[in-house]
């Protein structure tokens, strides 16, 4: 059984005791007035109160009032006040008093036989008793001894689920030390220190978060929310009084008699200055009430201001004052955020120093770089700070002996290079801190300098964190594959710095070798873990502190009992560090693997991981190089394979069982492998035709989990898309292609609402139509008369859908793309509307080409243009009948025949309109319009017209068309006959009729038919020629004549 400590309840409650000793002394010396003022307030106030309304409302206040307390209190939370103890001990007396001693009042309560037993005033017997008990009870927060985390840079975050890099643990590391730093007699401060953007805001808020959690309590101040320079001061305390008051009952009423205490505005005049003075005096004592406040809550409080080096230098110096002077109390923490060297550049500017002091060393305690740490130390100081303070756990791979070895090896010079007892401090604070968690990963000597390098010359270590001046023994020369090396270049650099430690290339050469010395100088592998060696660099930049998972976790994903446990060890350690995973995944070899067990277990969570990761490259390296013929030299020199034929025996078995559970890793990189074959044979134990295999198994796998969460179309696509050769045209196996159309088949409706992308250009408000890149139709409709078309047609019932599909892929063909002149928003194309965009639009479309070639043309037949068009004839005729009907074109070009007679000689043609103006200067006649001379039989001979020199291409004339506006140099002159000769000889008068040639067939009869026009139009004539050849075969006629003179 637990013994109670009496007299530390004494000890801790003796202020509690006095004043309710005094209080009760004070009511029995004035019980009288205190009685005769109770008479007053009852004669005349409460006797006037309801006393059933009077007695909900006590019991109301009492219920309220005694489940706060109880809230606040059980916990051990709320420390209680002296004085609320002792005026419910004088509430208890005053209520005995009137009840025992004084019997002339009525008490509210239980009435038996005329007499009260119980009055609702006798709660304040267990108000008092439950609040002294718990004021007894109450005992300050204990703080437990944290052992320090390690730490890590990252990026700017908010909360821990963000902290990818290791922040938090950086974060309790500093909580640790923190909690373990003596603040009983002093405040403390700490600075993390940064340039910009190394993390100070995501650490500042990281830590914000995790500081209730250990128990401490937070006092946020943020100077540049104050409205001016005085209110800074003004703020804190406002935030220190909202922090405490939930932990105390009067340390609101007392922070605020310390803030008017340090109001010390200097008055004018004699009489002000006196106040001024006197208040001077009262600011010691105010002071340490508020101090006493602290003690009594017990718990530490962490004072936070971020930003500082955002404020101008008036505003610094007063959070440094706060820090150093008003706000200076015991058992608080400062932690201030701050750009180090541009905070010390502003107030040296500000207060003329022309040096380089430091203005901020003389504020904080401790100073965190982030995320770089420089720590220094004296030898004696240090070693006994390892032996009193470094905690080593059994089963650590580093003993505290050995760290003493290291350091009475090493010492002497950390020591010199440090110089000042101050700079040995901050040197024990940060190495201590991180070198607890980082011990069994690296070697004590190589930290220990790394940590020197870090303090002495920041932006060197900075440098030589990012590797940038080093090399790999296996990248550009000769040299240790596991090793790295100071490039030749380096050490040169370093010292023609004009900036910088001075011995900074002295502690690079200890550590490194440099290209070319590494055998004279370096007993390269005496230590795997040293900095030089390539799997262990980073574990000294970034430490299992900051996110790094270590080897011992590592090791359990070859210790687990089953292949399934090892799979979600992967997983959690891939989430808290992929790149430590990577490596050691890298590192492990067929050799280092050594059982066929190991090595299908590995090959398993490379699989897993190149899934889960969604195909992270390295994995995909790291896989592929069991598929390559490398490997082959790899098993020679052990006894895991006995030959190639058993490894590849193996690994195909491997791969079969596996393709039920990962069919788009295998597939993918089978078909990278097919691909990579064209290029370099050789290149992977597996022929083409055993890659096509896999590939074809990974598909039919695939499709069968059609309905699967995460089932992607084009997924399925890309496994259907085996292409055999890469030289064009491209050759693909057709058993894939088939496959996937057997899919398609059978879901139709879910194939084409998925096939089609599109593109919006906000610029000029289109959208571009196109099918996804992984489908592509040449490799799926490989039997010869049966294309995506005729697919189309024969699945496909709606005309819609498919007329879009149509355009998409006509368009594919030419290698372009339908564009819809708006944007269309992403999601599901509604083909419906679609269509109907588009066949406006190809109207619209082809109603232009139409009118631009029969302004150029006039004289073609629908074939001819439709030809030339590359439309269809039934487009173009519906496509003339739309402009007719608009005006746009006369009815001649709405009636077009589908072809014109052939051209003869003798024929009437004219020259195409740009010909014509070529011509026109040369000509002895300006009506475009000639007779045909001779002609060719082929379209690409040539035409000989009377009255042009040069033979002409056939291409360069047209036909005459029978529009009434291009035809009206056409008149109609026939042949007169001797009857028209009279008996007597006469010959009568005649004179050439030039009017246009149809306003004279209209006037010409034919016998009983009728006109000749009414004739000519029975026939179907559209060209002149055509009219010439119906007159000479009906009515062996050839009347029609070119008016050359003809002007319009």
């Amino acid at each position: 059984m637990k013994q109670i400590n009496y007299f530390g309840i004494l000890k801790r409650n003796k202020n509690f005791l006095v004043f309710a000793g005094i209080g009760t002394l004070l009511f029995l010396t004035f019980q009288v007035y205190i009685i005769d003022l109770f008479r007053y307030l009852v004669n005349h106030v409460i006797c006037y109160i309801d006393q059933y309304w009077g007695l909900v409302l006590l019991l109301f206040l009492w219920v309220l009032l005694g489940s706060y307390i109880y809230c606040a209190t059980r916990n051990n939370k709320l420390y209680i006040q002296d004085r609320y103890c002792v005026i419910s001990i004088l509430a208890a007396l005053l209520n005995f008093y009137f009840r025992v001693v004084d019997s002339n009042f009525v008490f509210w309560g239980v009435i038996s036989y005329g007499h009260c037993i119980i009055a609702w005033s006798d709660v304040t017997y267990f108000m008092t008793g439950f609040l002294v008990y718990r004021k007894i009870k109450y005992k300050p927060y204990e703080q437990q001894n944290l052992h320090a985390n390690p730490l890590v840079r990252d990026s700017a975050i908010t909360n821990q689920n963000e902290d990818i890099f290791g922040y938090q643990k950086m974060v309790d590391s500093l909580l640790a030390d923190l909690y373990d730093t003596d603040v009983e007699n002093e405040a403390f401060s700490v600075g993390i220190a940064g340039i910009w953007g190394v993390g100070k805001s995501s650490f500042i808020n990281l830590l914000r978060n995790s500081i209730p959690k250990k128990g401490g309590l937070i006092v946020d101040l943020y100077p540049r929310s104050s409205m001016n320079l005085s209110a800074i001061s003004l703020d804190f305390f406002n935030s220190l009084s909202n922090t405490l008051k939930g932990y105390h009952t009067g340390s609101w009423h007392i922070v605020d008699k310390y803030v008017k205490s340090l109001r010390c505005i200097e008055g004018k005049g004699w009489f002000n200055k006196t106040i001024d003075a006197i208040e001077v005096f009262a600011k010691t004592d105010e002071k340490e009430r508020l101090q006493n406040v602290i003690t009594e809550i017990g718990r530490k409080i962490f004072v936070i201001i971020d930003d500082l080096d955002r404020l101008t230098a008036p505003e610094i110096l007063e959070v440094l004052k706060i820090i150093d002077r008003n706000g200076s109390f015991k058992n608080v923490i400062f932690i201030v955020a701050y750009d180090k060297g541009y905070v010390n550049a502003v107030l040296r500017k500000y207060l003329g120093y022309e040096g380089s002091e430091m203005f901020t060393d003389k504020y904080f305690n401790f100073e965190y770089s982030l995320p770089a740490h420089n720590f220094y130390m004296e030898k004696q100081y240090v070693a006994n700070y390892i032996q009193n303070k470094i905690t080593v756990n059994e089963g650590d791979a580093v003993t505290k002996a050995d760290l003493i070895k290291v350091w009475n090896h090493i010492g002497d010079s950390v020591v010199r290079y440090l110089g000042l007892m101050r700079d040995v401090k901050r040197f024990v604070n940060i190495l201590m801190s991180r070198l607890a968690s980082v011990k069994d990963n690296v070697n004590i000597e190589d930290f220990i300098l790394i940590t020197l390098l870090r303090y002495k010359d920041l932006d060197l270590y900075y440098k030589l964190s990012t590797a940038d001046m080093l090399i790999g023994g296996n990248q550009f020369f000769e040299g240790d594959p596991v090793l790295l090396y100071l490039r030749e270049t380096a050490i040169p650099e370093i010292n023609e710095r004009h900036f910088g430690w001075q011995y900074a290339s002295n502690i690079l050469q200890r550590l490194f070798p440099i290209k070319g010395q590494e055998v004279v100088h370096y007993n390269l592998k005496a230590d795997y873990r040293k900095v030089r060696t390539a799997n262990a660099f980073d574990t000294y930049f970034f430490d299992a502190v900051s996110g790094k998972i270590l080897h011992k976790d590592l090791r359990r994903l070859f210790d687990s009992s089953s292949k399934e446990a090892s799979i979600d060890i992967a997983k959690e350690l891939y989430n808290a560090d992929q790149t430590s995973l990577l490596q050691y995944l890298q590192s492990r070899t067929i050799k280092v693997l050594g059982t066929k067990d190991k090595l299908e277990r590995y090959l398993e969570v490379l699989l897993y991981l190149y899934h889960y990761s969604n195909r992270n490259a390295s994995i995909e390296s790291l896989f592929v190089s069991f598929w390559d013929t490398d490997i082959y030299d790899d098993i020679k020199n052990i006894d895991i394979f006995k030959n190639q034929n058993e490894y590849k025996k193996w690994f195909s078995a491997f791969i079969k069982r596996t393709i039920l559970k990962y069919p788009v890793a295998i597939g993918g990189i089978s078909l990278n492998f097919l691909e990579l074959q064209e290029k370099e044979r050789n290149i992977t134990i597996f022929e083409k035709n055993e890659l096509v295999a896999v590939i074809l198994l990974c598909q039919r796998t695939y499709l069968n989990k059609w309905g699967e969460k995460d089932w992607k179309l084009e997924i399925a696509f890309q496994l259907s898309t085996i292409k055999l050769s890469n030289k064009r045209p491209f050759k693909y196996v057709k058993k894939a292609g088939e496959e996937i159309m057997a899919f398609m088949n059978m879901n139709v409706q879910y194939f084409i609402t998925n096939v089609v992308d599109t593109y919006v250009d906000s610029h000029s408000s289109s959208t571009l139509l196109m099918f996804n890149d992984w489908f592509v139709p040449s490799a799926i409709f490989q039997t010869e008369g049966y294309s995506f078309k005729e697919w189309l047609n024969e699945y496909v019932n709606d005309d819609d859908a498919k007329y879009v599909l149509e355009r998409i892929y006509d368009a594919s063909l030419k290698n372009d793309k339908p564009v819809l002149k708006q944007e269309l928003q992403k999601g599901i194309l509604d083909f419906s509307g679609v269509a109907t965009i588009l066949r406006e639009q190809d109207a619209e479309e082809l109603d232009t080409k139409v009118l631009d070639a029969i302004s150029s043309c006039v004289g073609g037949d629908l074939k001819t243009l439709a030809e030339r068009l590359d439309y269809d004839e039934k487009d173009v005729q519906i496509s003339l009948g739309r402009l007719s009907k608009k005006k746009q074109c006369n009815l001649f070009w709405a009636n077009l025949k589908h072809q014109m007679e052939t051209i003869k000689e003798g024929d009437f043609v004219r020259l195409h309109d740009n010909v014509y103006h070529q011509k026109i200067d040369t000509l002895s006649f300006k009506v475009n319009a000639f007779v045909v001379d001779s002609i060719g039989q082929n379209p690409n001979d040539t035409i000989k017209l009377k009255g042009i020199e040069n033979e002409l291409s056939i291409g360069d004339v047209e036909a005459i068309p029978i529009d009434g506006i291009h035809d009206l140099c056409i008149y109609y002159d026939p042949f007169r006959a001797a009857s028209y000769v009279g008996a007597d000889g006469y010959v009568p008068a005649y004179n050439t009729d030039y009017s246009y040639f149809i306003d004279h067939f209209k006037k010409v009869q034919v016998e009983s038919k009728g006109t000749l026009y009414d004739e000519m139009k029975k026939t179907n004539v559209q060209f002149v020629h055509e009219v010439q050849h119906w007159l000479s075969s009906e009515l062996n006629d050839n009347g029609l004549k070119i008016n050359k003179f003809y002007h319009h």
